[in-house]
């Protein structure tokens, strides 16, 4: 069975401690791997960054004119960190010199620019416009969707007009926002959770009755999204887009917390109490979530209306912060679904220790802190009420900030 015994919350199960010593730089003539820091490390990592870039015949065509410059941009900045590189490696923290830190951020801003090629081509190649009918296979070069033909034309200007100084900075940021939609805008976090969804009592519970018509919102946002790219409405179709993905992301995990209550109410345990790294009961979920599914309804007919996507971004982000712990909650429920996670009892933690070859196989390890702080404020707020109640959620909300964003 497996056990993962360091991540369990301490207020509920006995857990040992793993501390590692941090490698400590000895001074040396010729600093060895084992005596450079993380971020001595990743200055050398910049200096490769190019051997990332995919070939030419990996990409869409549109895509190929930004390799040239991309990549000399990136050079430039990185002889910088060559340059400067003896000094580097002879401080014990290159961050605090004002030059290496200069020279750092301006190589990694060139670095992250070279996963645009390949974001943007995936972009490009895997919408046809139906949810139904998948991308078409694969041929000996990528070639974009037929829905997406006029986008990859957009794409291709840009990346012609990234060559030239008088227009590279304007057209750069608007491919990086393009690489920054792709990561949602065709395949949205919660989007098939809600075509799946039909006439669940979870879904209509959150959305008022209005799943239907969020599903026909998103399909027509996003067809308007790539139809109007390149034109003057590119802005606020943008803003309609994100506005919607922000919805469809808290609804879904809305309707995880009203499955979960569901599962308290008839005496099973969700799925993520199966896990050591989370005790929860029923009274304590209730606590931490409140009246946001009330909320969510609101944010629902908000979105519906389709006419004020600030407000609906507005308002969504005031959910995730006065909601974290609860939402938190709902998306390691969802992922530990996913992963079926096998039930581990208290002693089996105790007997059988991390699993696989150790810590590195915990899951949310780096988190284990936070959750279980997460689960005694829950507790706590469950036994509480007015006031007091209200200082516990807030405190979990606040720990649980950080767990959010790396949940989806």
């Amino acid at each position: 069975m497996r056990s993962t015994a360091h991540t369990r919350p301490a207020s509920f199960a006995t857990r040992s401690t793993v501390s590692r010593p941090r490698p400590t730089a000895t001074p040396s003539a010729s600093p060895t791997p084992s005596a450079l820091s993380p971020k001595h490390l990743r200055a050398l990592a910049l200096l490769d960054a190019t051997s990332s870039v995919p070939p030419p015949n990996e990409l869409v065509r549109q895509v190929r004119p930004l390799l040239e410059p991309l990549t000399a941009a990136h050079r430039r900045t990185a002889d910088n960190i060559a340059r400067l590189l003896p000094d580097m490696l002879g401080a014990p923290d290159p961050m605090t010199e004002p030059g290496l830190l200069a020279a750092m951020n301006a190589s990694e801003a060139t670095a992250a620019d070279l996963d645009l090629p390949r974001a943007l081509t995936t972009m490009l190649t895997t919408w046809t416009g139906d949810p139904t009918r998948p991308p078409p296979p694969s041929t000996r070069e990528p070639v974009p969707t037929q829905a997406l033909g006029a986008l990859a034309n957009h794409v291709q200007q840009l990346a012609i007009a990234t060559g030239k100084p008088a227009s590279a900075d304007a057209a750069l940021a608007q491919l990086r926002d393009l690489a920054n939609l792709a990561t949602f805008a065709f395949d949205m976090p919660g989007e098939r959770e809600l075509r799946r969804a039909g006439e669940s009592p979870e879904w209509r519970a959150v959305t008022d009755n209005q799943r239907g018509r969020i599903e026909f919102l998103l399909d027509q946002a996003r067809t308007d999204w790539v139809r109007l790219a390149a034109s003057d409405e590119a802005p606020a179709q943008t803003a309609r887009l994100r506005a919607v993905a922000a919805t469809v992301e808290l609804l879904r995990d809305g309707a995880e917390i009203e499955s979960m209550r569901r599962a308290f109410g008839r005496d099973r345990a969700p799925a993520i109490n199966a896990w050591p790294g989370v005790e929860l009961t029923g009274a304590g979920l209730d606590a931490l979530a409140g009246n946001l599914t009330t909320e969510l309804a609101a944010l629902a007919t908000l979105t519906a209306r389709d006419n004020d996507p600030a407000a609906v971004l507005a308002q969504a982000g005031v959910l995730r912060d006065s909601h974290a712990a609860a939402l938190s909650v709902a998306r390691l429920d969802r992922l530990a679904r996913a992963r079926n996670a096998p039930s581990c009892t208290p002693a089996a933690e105790l007997a059988l220790g991390p699993p696989g070859e150790g810590t590195r196989d915990i899951w949310m390890l780096p988190h284990r802190h936070a959750l279980a702080t997460l689960c005694r404020d829950a507790f706590e707020a469950a036994t509480a009420t007015g006031e007091k109640r209200a200082l516990f959620r807030d405190h979990a909300n606040r720990t649980a900030s950080d767990v959010l964003v790396h949940l989806q």
